[in-house]
């Protein structure tokens, strides 16, 4: 699982009891889950990110952008 800005956060895990071959079409789920998974978290941290710093003089008055 990568971000948009490239950073690598993990893998998207599955598991079982037994071994598995998968199949292309397999493979291919797996990705779209991890694009979507992806699309969720980037969407996450946009809303939750933190607005940018107002500049500040050294008055503590704050300077327009």
């Amino acid at each position: 699982l990568v971000t948009k800005d490239g950073h690598a956060l993990g893998a998207l895990c599955i598991l079982d009891t037994k071994p598995h071959v998968f199949a292309a079409r397999d493979v291919l789920l797996l990705e779209s889950m991890a694009k979507d998974l992806m699309a969720e978290v980037d969407t996450m941290l946009r809303s939750t990110a933190a607005p940018p710093a107002t500049p500040f003089d050294p008055a503590g008055q704050a300077v327009a952008a």
